[in-house]
Parts: C-alpha cells; structure tokens; sequence
C-alpha cells in the first residue's frame, strides 16, 4: 500500500503541563488533588444552581462524603465559593469555560473555571485550595494564557484575571 505524505499537525498541550508545582505533595494543598477535584465539581454546580448557604452545604457534604474528604473542610470552602457567587446575581457569568491559545504551531487548552461577562469588560476566575501564594509565578502564566484566549475570543475586550483561594475567601 502507499501511504500519503504526512500532514503536519498542529500540537496540542495543557496549560498545566507548563507549570511546575512547588510543593505540591505538602500539606499546604489541601487534601490534594482528589479535594481540588471536589471544590471544582462543587464550584461548578453552585455556579449553575445558585443555592443558599444551607443547600450549598449539603451539596458539600455529599460530596465530600462520596469522595472521603474532610466534610467540615469541604464545607467551609464550599460556603464561601458560594458567597462569592451569590454576589454575582444578575450577571452573564459561565463556569468551567474551556479556552485555547494558539501560539506558532502549538495550541495550549485549558478550562477556565469561572467568567463573569461585566459589560464594560470581563473578569476570569481560577480556583486554588493550597493555603500560600508559593504558585503565584506559575498562576500567573496559566492566567495569561487564559486571559490572552478569552481576548483574542471576545475581540480584543478587556480581561481582567484572578485567583480565588476559597480556603481564604480571597
């Protein structure tokens, strides 16, 4: 058989997989990965279902309870995501938003975790649960990847990134 000449591809990577994690197998990510998963899981629905602060809990708490996390734990970060979002009433706001950033022959992709459309700009959000700002660098990158997307999508509209640590509320 003859085999047709090879096509060049673009090349597709994950944001994450150019950041390198200082200390991510300390305590000071709270519970790891599986609890990230869960506060994103949790972020995510409340984002959806707006629910009060009694509702949110219980959502945290099943999960938390499926999943053999610290329930209390869960809860409080739970809560106070969903304060955050509950002041986000009345505003176009999307969550778990995936994004791509073509760069020469490489695509970087990543999933934004919440925008908030303000009219006169927009605001993207990414969920931390390690308790310092040691990552601060390497977010920083990720959020710039993500905020150049989302621009380069809207039209060149103003983004404004931050992270939120839910477990400081911040």
């Amino acid at each position: 058989p003859v085999i047709p000449a090879y096509a060049k591809r673009r090349r597709n990577i994950d944001v994450h997989s150019l950041m390198t994690y200082v200390g991510a197998d300390s305590d000071d990510f709270e519970g790891g990965k599986e609890y990230g998963n869960a506060i994103h899981f949790i972020a995510e629905r409340l984002a959806e279902y707006p629910r009060d602060d009694r509702h949110a809990a219980l959502l945290a708490e099943s999960i938390a309870g499926d999943r053999g996390l610290d329930m209390g734990k869960v809860c409080e970060d739970t809560v106070r995501i969903n304060g955050f979002i509950a002041g986000l009433s009345g505003l176009a706001h999307f969550s778990e938003m995936p994004c791509s950033l073509p760069v020469g022959d490489t695509t970087i992709r990543g999933v934004i975790d919440l925008l908030v459309d303000r009219g006169d700009h927009i605001e993207i959000y990414d969920y931390k649960t390690e308790r310092d700002h040691r990552n601060i660098d390497e977010y920083r990158v990720q959020m710039s990847i993500y905020a150049h997307s989302v621009s380069a999508s809207r039209k060149g509209a103003r983004v404004v990134p931050y992270l939120f640590y839910v477990s400081k509320g911040d």
